[in-house]
């Protein structure tokens, strides 16, 4: 891990760290690595694959870097950050020079192509899907808290895709010219990808969706969502865990 670390820190640097958004980035990879650190804790994973989930963890935005040094945006339209971080580490066999296990290559790679997708295709097989779910979940544990950080707006109006993909328990499409309500919902819609019961228990220690409620100054009209998913998220806690200790 030593080694992923002070390679990552190298590649970073080769970037102006005093650009507010790629410091953030920068700072974004090594909370979701102790987040993701902390879910596979929570599963009883082996030390093997903490480490392979926290390898996972640091290097799965290294594609934000030349997006924003390219297009000054977090649009994936222009510039697909995940897909471009995969090229990178590939084409600079950057696992090999770290002594990364070649049995680890796949799961890296795919994990980090995926942490941004929609969904999960089905065809994963069952320890690369693990891996996948829990950095989908580590990344938007920290997306969630960096919400928390300002305050929000919630002008605009909600169209009925947004209202019907939000009450099926579907996360949301970013769909052209979102409002600021219509964003709203796609936050309170990453409950519906979580897929670990520390994530639910995190998202509940945060008090997120009060705190969120909050920085957007109560709205009235959004009221009914927040409800919903409150109760959503009391309902997942009730749950059984889904996973339980991966066997190698």
């Amino acid at each position: 891990m030593k080694e992923i670390i002070e390679k990552f820190e190298t590649y970073v640097h080769e970037f102006d760290l005093t650009n507010f958004d790629l410091e953030r980035k920068y700072r974004h990879s090594y909370r979701v690595m102790k987040l993701i650190e902390q879910l596979a804790h929570s599963l009883r994973l082996s030390e093997e694959d903490v480490t392979l989930a926290c390898i996972i963890g640091i290097l799965h935005d290294i594609g934000r870097f030349e997006q924003l040094k390219e297009t000054d945006s977090y649009d994936d339209s222009k510039f697909e950050h995940a897909d471009f971080g995969v090229h990178y580490l590939k084409k600079s066999h950057f696992l090999e020079q770290c002594h990364v296990p070649d049995a680890w290559h796949s799961i890296i790679f795919t994990a980090i192509q995926l942490h941004n997708k929609y969904q999960i295709p089905e065809h994963l097989d069952e320890r690369t899907l693990l891996f996948t779910k829990l950095i989908r979940d580590a990344d938007k544990i920290d997306i969630l808290r960096l919400a928390l950080e300002k305050n929000h707006e919630s002008t605009g109006e909600i169209r009925k895709q947004v209202i019907d993909e939000f009450y099926q328990k579907k996360q949301i499409h970013i769909l052209p010219d979102f409002s600021k309500k219509e964003f709203v919902l796609v936050r309170l819609g990453f409950f519906y990808d979580l897929n670990f019961r520390k994530s639910f228990e995190l998202v509940k220690e945060d008090d997120f969706l009060n705190k969120y409620y909050e920085r957007l100054n109560r709205p009235e009209k959004l009221k009914c969502y927040f409800d919903f998913s409150r109760d959503y998220l009391e309902q997942q806690l009730k749950e059984e865990e889904h996973y339980v200790r991966y066997k190698i």
